[in-house]
């Protein structure tokens, strides 16, 4: 045989099958009743695959018009190009944030924040956003609720 057998002979597995009934659930239950969601965050990233070179001021338009059809009204946008070859665009909404941060290059990654959570943020921002920049690729895609008391649920789960 082999050196590295170190049990001759194989015991028998005698499989076991759980019960709710072995397992504490108040600590869960108590967990689940003490969410409070307040908002949708959506973080999404994008490759940029166009010849044509990618600027602040087009994404900044692109954030605009985006925005502006989705009627989350929002604040002159504030941009700082002063880190690196890229840009940050901030934008504070009527019931939220929007984020675009660029890389200077081919990254591309918004972080919208709404207090509304029936907003659909992959249809009415995420989408629009690729449409009117051109060229971009989903790379990821994370959508969570925020809150309190350790949300992990949207309002409508609980």
């Amino acid at each position: 045989g082999n050196k590295l057998d170190i049990i001759d002979e194989v015991v028998p597995f005698d499989a076991y099958f759980g019960t709710m009934d072995d397992y504490e659930t108040v600590p869960g239950l108590i967990q689940f009743s003490n969410q409070l969601p307040l908002g949708l965050q959506s973080i999404y990233q994008f490759d940029y695959k166009n010849e044509a070179p990618l600027s602040v001021s087009k994404l900044k338009s692109a954030l605009d018009r985006t925005l502006g059809e989705t009627n989350l009204s929002s604040s002159s946008p504030a941009i700082s190009t002063k880190s690196g070859d890229g840009a940050l665009i901030f934008l504070i909404l009527k019931a939220g944030h929007a984020v675009v941060l660029w890389d200077g290059g081919t990254r591309v990654d918004t972080n919208l924040f709404t207090y509304d959570e029936n907003i659909k943020h992959k249809d009415v921002f995420a989408e629009k956003f690729m449409e009117y920049v051109g060229g971009l690729e989903f790379v990821l895609r994370d959508e969570m609720p925020r809150g309190t008391g350790h949300v992990v649920n949207s309002m409508d789960e609980i």
